[in-house]
C-alpha cells in the first residue's frame, strides 16, 4: 500500500495510472484517484479490466473483518430492499501485511462530502429538511442491521454514502 501511494503520487505528474494485478484471481484494476484516507486504510477509485468502477480499500495491517461482516449483512438481509443502501463487497485479496477490499463505488460521495460541498457552495450548513431525511434513512438502515444481530461500530458522516435516486415523474 505504501508503494501504491508513492506510485500514485508520482504518476499524477506524468499522467499515468498504476495497475494493481491480483495474479491468483486474474483481477486487474487501474487506480484512477484517491477517494479518502483513514487511520488504517486508503480508498482508491479503481477501474476494473471490464471497465466497471470500484472502490479499492487498502487496509494495513491486513483485515478480513469488514469483508466478513459485509457478507454477513448481505446474507442475513437477503432479498430485503434495504440492501441497496448498504455498500456491497465484491472480493477480498488478503496478504500477510495488508488487504485489498473491492467494494461497489458510490459515485455521489459521502454525507461528509455533501456537508462540505454545501458549506463551500453557500457558506452555510445543509438544509434542515435534508438533514432530517438523511438521518431517517440512516436510522432505517441501522434498524434493519440491528434486527439481524449486527451493530455498526464506526458510524460517522464519512462512512455514510449518498445514494440519491432520480425522482420518477
Amino acid at each position: 500500500s505504501s508503494l501504491l501511494k508513492k506510485i500514485h503520487k508520482a504518476s499524477k505528474n506524468v499522467n499515468k495510472n498504476p495497475i494493481v494485478d491480483f495474479k491468483k484471481t486474474n483481477d486487474l484494476y487501474c487506480i484512477r484517484t484517491e477517494l479518502g484516507e483513514g487511520g488504517y486504510a486508503t480508498v482508491y477509485l479503481a477501474e476494473s479490466s471490464t471497465g466497471s468502477l470500484k472502490a479499492l480499500k487498502v487496509e494495513k495491517p491486513a483485515s478480513v473483518w469488514e469483508f466478513y461482516i459485509l457478507k454477513q449483512v448481505e446474507k442475513r438481509l437477503q432479498g430485503e430492499r434495504i440492501l441497496k443502501s448498504i455498500i456491497n463487497v465484491s472480493s477480498l485479496h488478503c496478504f500477510e501485511d495488508e488487504s485489498y477490499l473491492v467494494l461497489n463505488y458510490a459515485s455521489q460521495g459521502t454525507v461528509l462530502d455533501l456537508i462540505n460541498l454545501e458549506k463551500e457552495r453557500s457558506g452555510s450548513s445543509l438544509d434542515e429538511l435534508l438533514c432530517m431525511f438523511i438521518t431517517v434513512e440512516i436510522m432505517k438502515v441501522l434498524e434493519c442491521v440491528h434486527d439481524v444481530g449486527i451493530v455498526h461500530g464506526d458510524l460517522k458522516p464519512d462512512n455514510c454514502m449518498i445514494r440519491f435516486e432520480e425522482a420518477s415523474t
